[in-house]
């Protein structure tokens, strides 16, 4: 779903006045998350936009594995 909306409102700030970065921060502002990073390119242009780009994230997929195990462990 949270890309979904990234996407959404990519293709609304296209249509806007404001800025894409603009609309991207304010979204950021309003959910309740400790921290947010994007990367958004166009990729006819080659226009890029980062949030968040020097914030180290603890990747989601890394994390599946032990967590499993101990699941596995559990049961």
């Amino acid at each position: 779903m949270p890309l979904l909306s990234l996407t959404l409102i990519v293709l609304q700030a296209q249509a806007s006045h404001l800025s894409l970065s603009a609309r991207i921060d304010a979204r950021i502002a309003a959910a309740p998350a400790r921290a947010v990073g994007v990367y958004y390119r166009d990729l006819t242009t080659g226009d890029s936009l980062t949030v968040g780009a020097g914030t180290r994230f603890h990747a989601a997929s890394t994390m599946k594995v032990p967590v499993m195990i101990q699941l596995f462990r559990d049961s």
